[in-house]
């Protein structure tokens, strides 16, 4: 077995999952993504056990625990991990668009293997070429968006298959563990909505009892469904969103950093500066500098 494992902004790709499973290699923060191309791959997740097929497609979401795995002497795979940084930016990027996103993700936590026809199988290993190639040039900015994009592009195409295997029971049926369940919890709904409520006013940062308010909840009951749901504060998750927002406009616009303050409703550009750097450990300016 080949070990080609690469590294390009917080993703790494491998066909060698020893690499990747061994123990403290992976941040409970990212997120795993494994295909099967051959053989078969028997592991723990969170104390289920999963076995993955030849043309299945394992994730495995934030805050996971890895048991014992096995992979039979054939087994041959694509593995991604999406460590946190790409993770919000891909994530947000991706499902901010689309319908019922949270019921998705909920649906990957119950259902996180996805079996691929012949016809994608060959979009999966065809988009991990292309980010193989654009992985190796880590100082070409231009080819770092390229990779970007190209991530972007995998991530929605999984997208339209999870969809469909929303729609599939028998697929439900065969693929579940045991005990395993597909509803979205009340509180669930409530994060989703929290969530989209963030998308709406990501150029304005309000404090958590706005939020809380616009959602007809106590700050307290809001704390305590995201810290269920994504296992942060309410404020954590707002200032990733205002922080994500600022990274955007500092790469993809010519704005001043005063007219980006502005927009994103700061008394002053000084008090913006500050924000930023306490968010980040990084100026705005030096953060502009890098995609420039």
């Amino acid at each position: 077995m080949t070990n080609h494992q690469l590294q390009f902004k917080s993703i790494s790709v491998s066909d060698n999952i020893d690499t990747l499973m061994r123990k403290n290699s992976l941040s409970p923060n990212s997120v795993l993504l494994v295909y099967c191309i051959s053989g078969q791959l028997q592991l723990e997740v969170n104390q289920m056990r999963y076995k993955l097929q030849e043309r299945h497609m394992l994730f495995v979401l934030p805050d996971f625990l890895l048991g014992h795995y096995y992979q039979s002497p054939d087994f041959r795979c694509q593995v991604y991990v999406f460590h946190s940084d790409a993770l919000q930016d891909l994530m947000y990027t991706c499902f901010r668009s689309e319908n019922n996103w949270y019921a998705k993700l909920q649906y990957l936590q119950y259902h996180p293997i996805l079996p691929i026809t012949r016809e994608r199988e060959a979009v999966c290993l065809a988009f991990g070429k292309l980010f193989t190639y654009y992985s190796t040039m880590d100082e070409d900015i231009r080819k770092q968006r390229i990779g970007s994009l190209i991530a972007q592009g995998q991530i929605l195409e999984i997208i339209s298959w999870i969809e469909e295997a929303m729609n599939d029971s028998e697929h439900a049926a065969s693929i579940s563990p045991k005990g395993a369940k597909a509803e979205v919890s009340h509180g669930a709904k409530l994060f989703a909505l929290f969530m989209q409520l963030l998308d709406k006013n990501r150029t304005a940062k309000h404090p958590v009892s706005w939020y809380a308010e616009e959602l007809s909840i106590s700050s307290k009951y809001l704390t305590y469904i995201c810290n269920q749901c994504a296992r942060k504060t309410p404020s954590e998750i707002i200032n990733a969103c205002v922080i994500r927002e600022i990274k955007r406009r500092l790469k993809d616009t010519d704005e001043s950093i005063k007219q980006i303050a502005f927009t994103m409703q700061f008394a002053t550009s000084s008090s913006f500066c500050k924000y930023f750097r306490a968010q980040t450990n990084i100026s705005a300016k030096e953060y502009r500098k890098q995609y420039r």
